[in-house]
């Protein structure tokens, strides 16, 4: 992928588990608690961890990197989290990696003022995934509808030869509006994609 006509390689990076269990513990293991519908607590412990993959839409293959633990930091009770780990993964690529231009491909989790700050601060390109809500940013999106400052494109393509498959990639994005409300809030670029596929006999 281009951007100002430079190649960046796709970084997809996301948090996982890999080991749980009610009995079996150690010292860096997360400690969860759950409630049934009795709301009795039980204890589960477990081992995750935060992956990162270089990735390209038309390739099968991914290029997996160094993932980073998750895990209890105390040997105690204090549970690591993601963005945490994210941010030790962050450091550690940028060192090992320091040439490489990427855009990171996130979930909402990271859809915050301080991840979005450490990421520009590093030189990284982002897309962050944001729910949907009356928030600011969707506000703004829409306030845009009328003021001009939200745009709209559509593409149609069709493929198959006996059955017709038609889609219709429906786009609305605005430039430079802020993520939340709060004054540090950044200041990011919005697009949303909606794809309507419909199917037909050719005649």
């Amino acid at each position: 992928m281009k951007i100002n006509g430079q190649s960046h390689y796709l970084l997809a990076t996301d948090g996982s588990g890999y080991f749980r269990s009610e009995k079996l513990v150690c010292d860096c293991c997360m400690i969860e608690e759950h409630f049934d519908e009795n709301n009795k607590m039980t204890l589960k412990f477990g081992h995750n961890i935060l992956a990162g993959s270089i990735v390209h839409p038309d390739l099968k293959q991914v290029i997996p990197m160094c993932p980073e633990p998750i895990m209890r930091l105390d040997g105690s009770s204090k549970n690591d989290s993601e963005q945490t780990a994210f941010r030790r993964f962050l450091a550690d690529f940028k060192r090992e990696h320091p040439k490489l231009k990427i855009i990171f491909l996130l979930d909402a989790l990271y859809a915050n003022g301080p991840i979005i700050k450490l990421l520009r601060e590093y030189g990284y390109e982002f897309l962050i995934a944001v729910k949907e809500t009356k928030s600011l940013l969707f506000m703004s999106v829409k306030e845009g509808e009328t003021t001009g400052e939200t745009q709209f494109h559509e593409r149609v393509f069709e493929s198959g030869e006996k059955v017709i498959k038609t889609t219709k990639m429906n786009y609305r994005f605005a430039n430079n509006i802020r993520l939340h409300q709060d004054k540090e809030s950044p200041f990011i670029n919005f697009v949303q994609v909606k794809e309507v596929t419909a199917m037909c006999l050719r005649n």
